[in-house]
């Protein structure tokens, strides 16, 4: 009745009519009529519902039973994958990282049975291992990175995610020596054993070199190594020899190493002290002749050796010869620049005499010395004789003098009368 007035104002209405369908309902077309009736005419309307099955749900697992790990910068790190396929018929899948996708610089290789895939395919139940590997740049800053691995495949898809946390890398190096300062003597070399250690987290290649001083300069300095590869907490012996050279002076000079890591992030510096001492000990060792005789007027070369009989090279050696009494002595050489160690040198002295000289005995007083030291002194006693042959001038004038005596006694024999018999006797 009342739709029947509503008509008659309105003269049309639409009616919505719902329809529930059971869930047990099975699959097929149902049809059914809807009847409208007035006081002056009816109406009816077939009304069709055709009922589907749900469509078919495929699924497919896919796991990392560790989504979380923690490395350092530089490093790789796998994350195990598992995927298994539910559907009722084998699937083709394409894996990839996206939403979020790998931080900057950074990446990753999907391998199966050690052979690199970017797709697969699983039977229907199958199960798949895959193994992702992630390489971390050096220049990771510590923090946490996310990032996605998607499976798609024709019948299912599935997604995980996975979170690395890269930690900040210890690094450092040493240098040590245990024993830092020597001695030796001039002429010697010396070396020195020098530890070098990562101490940090990571491989380092370290650059090892001799910081040259204004005073080792001309010092012959060297390393067995100058490039170490040493892996975390790795020590490595190297050897610092040293050679002076053999004018050096006697002091303690400073020998620095400095080391840099490769990408000079890294810095050490090692200080060795070499201290020189001085074996000096000059001496002459031969006088020749070892009487020198000489007539007044002329001259005698004096030969005078003299040895290095230190461990210390010498340098300027000369002969030094002084006398008050004979003016004019030369020496050849003026000197020598170098004398090594255990070496000789003979010097020519010559001794000029005056003519007026009285004979007798003069004294020179000869002296090795060096730019280092002095040797002891010599004197030496050149005897100087006349050059007039006094000597046999007074036998001949006593040869002649015993003849004029015979010549004058035989006058006087004779004069007077007197002879003079000489009588042999003989021995008994």
């Amino acid at each position: 009745r009342d739709l029947h007035r509503l008509i008659r104002r309105q003269r049309q209405m639409c009616i919505r009519d719902s329809v529930e369908i059971p869930e047990d309902a099975l699959p097929g077309d149902y049809e059914f009529a809807v009847h409208a009736e007035g006081e002056y005419s009816a109406s009816e309307i077939t009304l069709k519902v055709t009922v589907e099955s749900l469509p078919t749900k495929y699924e497919v697992d896919f796991y990392s039973p560790h989504g979380w790990q923690v490395t350092t910068p530089g490093k790789n790190l796998t994350f195990n994958l598992y995927l298994e396929n539910k559907c009722p018929k084998r699937d083709d899948y394409l894996i990839y990282v996206d939403n979020p996708s790998l931080p900057e610089n950074w990446t990753a290789r999907f391998l199966m049975d050690d052979r690199e895939i970017k797709s697969f395919s699983v039977p229907s139940g199958g199960i798949a291992n895959i193994a992702m590997i992630v390489k971390v740049p050096e220049n990771a800053l510590p923090g946490d990175y996310r990032f996605r691995v998607h499976v798609d495949g024709n019948y299912a898809k599935a997604t995980q995610g996975l979170t690395v946390t890269v930690k900040e890398i210890k690094r450092g190096f040493t240098l040590f020596c245990p024993f830092s300062s020597k001695s030796i003597l001039i002429g010697q070399d010396v070396s020195y054993a020098v530890c070098v250690t990562n101490e940090g987290e990571r491989s380092e290649e370290v650059i090892l070199e001799v910081v040259p001083s204004e005073e080792t300069l001309d010092w012959e300095i060297s390393l067995s190594e100058n490039n170490l590869i040493l892996a975390p907490k790795e020590s490595r012996w190297i050897m610092l020899r040293v050679k002076p050279p053999e004018t050096v002076k006697e002091d303690t000079y400073t020998i620095v190493v400095n080391g840099t890591t490769a990408d000079d992030k890294l810095n050490s510096t090692l200080r060795l002290t070499t201290t020189i001492l001085a074996s000096y000990l000059l001496e002459i060792t031969d006088i020749q002749p070892v009487n020198p005789h000489v007539y007044s007027g002329e001259k005698i070369n004096i030969m005078v050796t003299v040895r290095n009989l230190g461990q210390s090279v010498l340098t300027r050696v000369r002969l030094n010869v002084n006398s008050t009494a004979i003016p004019n002595i030369l020496v050849t050489p003026l000197d020598v620049l170098v004398l090594e160690p255990k070496a000789s040198i003979t010097f020519n002295v010559r001794v000029s005499t005056d003519p007026n000289f009285t004979p007798g005995d003069y004294f020179i007083q000869i002296e090795a010395e060096s730019s280092e030291v002095k040797s002891s002194v010599r004197t030496v006693a050149v005897s100087v004789s006349s050059s007039i042959p006094w000597f046999w001038i007074s036998i001949g004038i006593a040869v002649i003098a015993t003849a004029a005596m015979m010549i004058v006694l035989q006058k006087v024999i004779s004069k007077y009368g007197m002879h003079l018999r000489i009588r042999r006797h003989r021995a008994a």
